[in-house]
């Protein structure tokens, strides 16, 4: 996330009868706390600004994200509006002090975005606790690898895991979900991919996980590539595996959209030898989409007139993508579509707190939509259907659905992906329902995005034994191979 303040330090002129007393401008130094409504959930953002030398300086703590002490690099104050820049997350917030200096009534600008953000005065949020997060010493080698996909002409970067005993050791390469991620799956303060990794390197494979592109060490721009790009990523990881003398048998595992990667990736190469799905889709992502925003609508209190507002509005943007390949055209019409509609949704029937912070939510979303469109990434994934690279998945298979996940909706996309596992006459698959969890392996309450950061678990444990007792049974670690 990237963060930059613009804002105006109210000034107040005190008139009297014989002279003008100009009163001091309000102090930004100090704690000052807000809270960004992205829709699904709430990001609180705290900026800390000190004096140091007669200048202001400071950093950004983002607590449901665990970004903590990000540095800002400008923050300037004219009269009343304060601007604050963070370069490295390209982000902003220009704003405007209250009367009483005690509020900043301001917006957050993110990569195209903006978002309505009030600071007020606050106190320092602690980072959450991750008990699972693995700190060293580790009782295993952690190498630091790059390899080049020679084809996209992109260098992927990562960190390789293997027991301390002598090899060959069965290899697991892991692939992570939709978005900008780093080889941990870094989201809202949980490293899944560095908890998964740990746990099984102790259970004797090597793990390799890697940064997506143009994310950490890796190069190359993940928006303006597809899922067949993500794909030949991976076979290039399997490729640098395989050419260990300490590998042997290479397998897949991958997250969510990770996992239409993984099946595409298996079913091109003969090195892949066993193929994991966490919470993956088995529906079109059209489709997925819409169970989603039905999914935490619904959780969050929205009446099933806004869930049938929001449905029918996602279905009509998404075809006017199909049918518009000139992305300035496709906004142009998305934006009009949003001002009729929006005008329907309010007339009549007074709606609810609730559906108005729905709404107001949708246009925040619709916004970034529309600065998506144009990347062929979001182009190609709108249009993706799981079940064909399944239907050709003749690999041994284990799929995990987790009962409470918002984002992969286990009463549809299980039954679809078994039944293109069946088309596909794979004889050794393996659909294992997790009681509880979420759409990240969490142990949850609701499955609502709002609570992955408030979760302290990262991956619960019998997601992990499950994962990884069957990847012993197909993947031939030895027992106690990582703890060498």
């Amino acid at each position: 996330m990237s963060t930059m303040i613009k804002g105006l330090a109210a000034m107040l002129l005190c008139l009297g009868a014989v002279s003008i007393a100009v009163a001091e401008p309000p102090r930004l130094a100090g704690i000052w706390q807000g809270a960004l409504d992205v829709g699904a959930m709430k990001l609180r953002l705290v900026f800390d600004i000190k004096e140091e030398g007669g200048k202001l300086v400071g950093t950004l703590d983002s607590p449901d994200q665990q970004a903590f002490g990000m540095p800002i690099d400008t923050i300037d104050v004219q009269g009343s509006t304060v601007t604050i820049e963070l370069h490295r997350i390209q982000g902003s917030f220009s704003g405007t002090f209250t009367a009483d200096a005690e509020q900043i009534d301001g917006k957050w600008s993110q990569m195209g975005r903006d978002f309505p953000l009030v600071l007020r005065r606050g106190e320092k949020i602690q980072p959450a606790r991750r008990p699972q997060e693995p700190t060293p010493p580790f009782p295993y080698v952690a190498e630091e690898v790059s390899y080049e996909n020679a084809a996209d002409g992109v260098r992927l970067a990562g960190t390789l895991t293997r027991p301390r005993a002598n090899g060959p050791f069965p290899a697991v390469l892991l692939i992570t979900g939709s978005g900008r991620q780093d080889r941990d799956e870094t989201l809202m303060g949980h490293k899944p991919f560095l908890v998964l990794a740990d746990y099984l390197t102790r259970r004797g494979f090597a793990v390799l996980r890697v940064d997506d592109r143009g994310v950490g060490g890796s190069t190359g721009n993940l928006e303006q590539s597809t899922l067949r790009d993500f794909a030949e990523d991976v076979l290039a990881g399997v490729a640098y595996l395989r050419s260990r003398d300490d590998i042997g048998r290479v397998g897949l595992v991958g997250h969510s959209e990770g996992g239409i990667v993984a099946s595409l990736a298996a079913n091109a190469s003969p090195d892949v030898a066993f193929v994991v799905l966490i919470a993956s889709p088995g529906v079109r992502i059209d489709e997925l989409l819409i169970q989603q925003q039905r999914a935490i609508g619904s959780a969050s209190g929205m009446s099933e007139r806004m869930l049938a507002f929001s449905e029918s509005l996602q279905r009509e943007i998404f075809e006017i993508l199909r049918r518009t390949p000139d992305n300035d055209e496709a906004a142009a019409q998305i934006e009009a579509l949003w001002a009729k509609r929006k005008g329907e949704a309010i007339e009549g029937e007074k709606l609810s707190e609730t559906d108005q912070a729905a709404l107001s939510a949708s246009e925040a979303a619709l916004e970034a939509q529309i600065k998506m469109i144009g990347t062929p990434w979001f182009r190609d994934l709108l249009e993706q259907d799981p079940a064909l690279p399944l239907r050709q998945l003749r690999r041994p298979v284990l799929a995990l659905f987790a009962e409470r996940d918002m984002q992969v909706p286990i009463e549809h996309n299980l039954p679809a992906l078994e039944k293109a596992l069946r088309v596909a006459q794979n004889s050794d698959v393996t659909i294992l329902k997790m009681p509880g969890l979420n759409h990240l392996m969490q142990t949850a309450r609701t499955g609502s995005p709002a609570e992955y950061a408030t979760i302290e678990e990262t991956f619960a444990p019998a997601a992990l034994e499950a994962i990884a007792d069957w990847l012993v049974s197909r993947g031939g670690a030895r027992p106690n191979a990582g703890e060498g």
